[in-house]
């Protein structure tokens, strides 16, 4: 059983390719997609909970949502191209999807002037260092 979760996983995140480097990226991005894809989820679900408990209403949760699911929708195209064979395409695809989500979820200009925004872009530029 365990085997098979693993042999599966496997299957999601190696792709083949003769060059070792790219091999490297593409299998890099498919872990940074999967686990994205995971926390969005989670994400996506949480606030749809907490708007059904009316803990906060459906309107301050829009752009939350709103931004979860093109994230979501994002995550998986780029999946599939990685899967297809164009690994450059797919990290820049990716790059600029982070950096889309940070500018357009963060709309408090308060966190802007105190610098959280200025350390969420930096994740798009720690992760182009490395795919």
């Amino acid at each position: 059983m365990v085997e098979g979760v693993v042999r599966f996983l496997s299957y999601l995140v190696d792709i083949p390719s003769a060059d070792p480097d790219e091999r490297r990226r593409s299998r890099l991005l498919n872990l940074l997609l999967m686990s994205l894809t995971i926390l969005t989820f989670l994400t996506l679900l949480v606030t749809i909970l907490v708007s059904i408990a009316d803990l906060q209403n459906w309107e301050t949760n829009v752009t939350l949502l709103v931004a979860s699911g093109a994230g979501l929708v994002g995550f998986a195209l780029i999946y599939v191209i990685n899967r297809r064979g164009s690994s450059w395409l797919a990290s820049t695809l990716f790059l600029l999807l982070l950096t889309a989500i940070v500018a357009f979820t963060e709309s408090d200009p308060q966190e802007v002037i105190d610098g959280r925004t200025l350390f969420l872009f930096a994740i798009p530029i720690l992760v182009a260092s490395v795919i």
